[in-house]
């Protein structure tokens, strides 16, 4: 079909039994395709619109976009970091300091993806600066959660020095 809705109907004698006897005009049935995108803003009672991704509708200071990549809820203020041990299914990526590495601790990003979502693109990156971002080239850790979720764990390779350093989580999404 060309449209997100279709509707069926059997019209009237269309089918017949054995004796003969055809059959009444059906019911209409309505079959609603939505991406998983839509689902989920359909689930949650907000616009599932490609315009409104990045709209911020809770007013939270996160678009819809965000929110869906990261769990969070789109219809109240959600604006929470990723924390394992409290919310372990929803949250913004956190920088943390990995211990164990030969000289010292290692600062890496850690952030929830969605698994099997066709378009859903992740991508981390390490900076000097808030303006000056590069792809992490670090070494990457993937767990699975269950079925939708999995946790990613990327080293920044500048280490965790005195230098500042900064991360973030560029997600696009092309349907």
């Amino acid at each position: 079909p060309s449209a997100p809705t279709v509707v069926l109907t059997l019209p009237e004698n269309r089918v017949v039994d054995a004796g003969g006897a055809g059959n009444f005009v059906s019911n209409p049935l309505s079959v609603t395709y939505r991406t998983a995108f839509q689902q989920w803003a359909f689930d949650r009672g907000v616009s599932d619109s490609v315009v409104s991704q990045l709209s911020d509708e809770d007013g939270d200071g996160i678009n819809k976009l965000l929110e869906y990549a990261f769990n969070l809820d789109p219809s109240v203020s959600s604006a929470t970091i990723y924390d394992p041990g409290n919310t372990p299914g929803a949250g913004l990526p956190k920088m943390i300091l990995t211990p164990g590495v030969p000289d010292g601790s290692q600062l890496s990003l850690q952030y929830l993806r969605r698994k099997g979502i066709t378009g859903l693109t992740y991508k981390a990156q390490f900076g000097s600066s808030p303006t000056s971002f590069t792809d992490a080239v670090g070494s990457q850790t993937v767990e699975s959660l269950d079925a939708t979720w999995e946790r990613v764990t990327i080293s920044d390779p500048a280490g965790a020095g005195s230098v500042r350093r900064f991360g973030r989580v560029m997600v696009t999404w092309a349907p």
